[in-house]
């Protein structure tokens, strides 16, 4: 796959998680589950078996940062995100999503 076809596919998987409510749902509903199993603990490792999947741009995880980060009482000191993917998937993607978590992390005002 070349870089254009490359960026052509991110831009319609970014459009179409602003776009459709079901996969940002799903999302905030793991992400409060996440929220409670781990009320009060010091570290957190969250186990992702199908991370990727087509939203290389870590969209939960950065929702899941932030919500740990404003959530009332203490952080958690030490947060784990370990992602499981299939033979297929190309590792400068997984570079990719990794940087824009990062950045994201860096960028906001939390």
């Amino acid at each position: 796959m070349d870089i254009a076809s490359d960026q052509k596919e991110e831009e319609a998987l970014r459009l179409v998680y602003e776009i459709c409510p079901h996969i940002r749902f799903g999302h905030f509903v793991a992400n409060n589950d996440i929220l409670e199993a781990f009320e009060g603990e010091s570290s957190v490792h969250v186990v992702d078996l199908g991370m990727i999947l087509g939203l290389t741009h870590g969209h939960q995880w950065r929702l899941l940062i932030q919500s740990l980060a404003e959530h009332a009482g203490k952080p958690p000191n030490r947060l784990r995100i370990t992602g499981t993917v299939g033979i297929c998937v190309d590792r400068f993607r997984i570079s990719v999503m990794n940087s824009r978590i990062w950045e994201s992390i860096w960028s906001s005002q939390w």
